[in-house]
């Protein structure tokens, strides 16, 4: 039961969207373990598991540069201010929503 993912048919849309979904919450995990480090002021634990996000294989179609640099500018300040603001955080789930939804519709196309 292959689902040709160059097709724009209903079943490959479904799976890409399905897909998607997979990939937001391997990002919520990983972005709950960076809070966690950032913390305990650990900017080398925080680089490494951010390398390991964008070395992700199943998530190799976000767009990783972009997305590694909104969270280390999201991390830098943090670390200065030593807190985790609400807003940082926010900014951030915006931008990987919006990221997974401009890939939603170009899929769409």
């Amino acid at each position: 039961n292959n689902i040709d993912l160059n097709e724009n048919n209903e079943a490959s849309l479904i799976w890409k969207r399905e897909f998607k979904s997979r990939v937001l919450t391997q990002l919520l995990h990983v972005l709950d373990e960076i809070v966690s480090s950032i913390q305990y002021d650990d900017e080398n634990a925080i680089k490494m598991k951010i390398k390991t996000l964008s070395n992700s294989h199943s998530m190799h179609n976000l767009d990783y540069m972009s997305l590694k640099q909104s969270i280390l500018d999201a991390i830098k300040v943090e670390i200065n201010a030593n807190i985790i603001q609400e807003q940082i955080l926010n900014k951030f789930f915006t931008f990987v929503f919006d990221q997974i939804n401009n890939d939603i519709k170009s899929d769409s196309a």
